[in-house]
C-alpha cells in the first residue's frame, strides 16, 4: 500500500505544480490566477494528507481489497505529460481551465472509485475526503470557466 500512497502523493504534487505554474501566467486575469493558486495549495494539502497516511500502522499495509495499480500508474504518466506540456506550450485561459476540469474529473473518479476498496476505515475516509475535495475543485473550475465566458460576451 505504501507504493500506492506514494504514487498518489506524486500525482497530487504534480497537480500542485501545474496549478502553480498556471497561476503565474501574467496574461491570465486575476480571478483565473487566484483560482489556480487556491487549487495548487489544496493539492499540496492533499499530498500532505497522503504523506500522513504513510505513517499509519504497518498492519494496515494489507488493507487494500482491490485497487488497480495500473490506473494509478496511468494517471501518474498522464499528469507527467501535462506538466511537461505546460512548461513548453502556452495555453489560453479557457484552454487552461478546460484542461484543469479534465484533470479534476479524472481525480474524482480515481479517488472515489478507490475509496471503496480499502477495508481500513481511515484510509477509505481519506480517499473519500480527497474525492470530495476534487469534486469541489471541479465545481470551482466550472464556475470560473462560466464566469470567464460571461466576461467575454459583448
Amino acid at each position: 500500500m505504501k507504493a500506492f500512497l506514494i504514487d498518489c502523493g506524486k500525482i497530487e504534487r504534480l497537480a500542485a505544480d501545474i496549478y502553480r505554474h498556471l497561476s503565474s501566467h501574467r496574461e491570465f486575469c486575476d480571478e483565473v490566477r487566484a483560482t489556480f493558486a487556491r487549487l495548487a495549495q489544496d493539492e499540496l494539502d492533499h499530498a500532505t494528507q497522503l504523506d500522513m497516511a504513510l505513517h499509519f500502522p504497518a498492519e494496515m499495509n494489507g488493507t487494500i481489497k482491490r485497487i488497480s495499480g495500473d490506473k494509478i500508474a496511468e494517471e501518474l504518466e498522464k499528469i507527467r505529460r501535462i506538466a511537461q506540456d505546460i512548461e513548453t506550450h502556452s495555453r489560453s485561459e479557457e484552454a487552461a481551465l478546460k484542461m484543469a476540469i479534465d484533470l479534476e474529473n479524472s481525480f474524482v473518479k480515481v479517488h472515489l472509485d478507490n475509496a471503496i476498496y480499502f477495508s481500513e476505515p481511515r484510509v477509505a475516509e481519506l480517499f473519500n475526503h480527497l474525492g470530495r475535495g476534487d469534486a469541489a475543485h471541479l465545481e470551482t473550475l466550472k464556475q470560473c470557466l462560466s464566469w470567464w465566458h460571461s466576461r467575454r460576451k459583448p
